[in-house]
């Protein structure tokens, strides 16, 4: 029988592992973009932030502010 050593977020027992599953940040933007007449301002989670910029310059429109958020 071996025992094994472990950090924080795991425990050992019986030299079985329990380690915790690394779950990725929620990442907010701040985002700020013009098409045409419309102007808007908004935070959206990551990935939605950078569908919508990819929109804005599909559309011919500007993105004038894109600022992550610290958690």
């Amino acid at each position: 029988m071996f025992t094994l050593a472990c950090g924080k977020g795991g425990n050992v027992f019986a030299g079985i592992i329990d380690m915790k599953k690394y779950r990725e940040p929620l990442i907010k933007v701040n985002i700020c973009w013009q098409v045409g007449d419309e102007k808007k301002c908004v935070t959206l989670p990551k990935e939605q932030a950078y569908a919508t910029r990819d929109w804005v310059e599909r559309e011919g429109g500007v993105c004038f502010w894109f600022q992550a958020l610290p958690d």
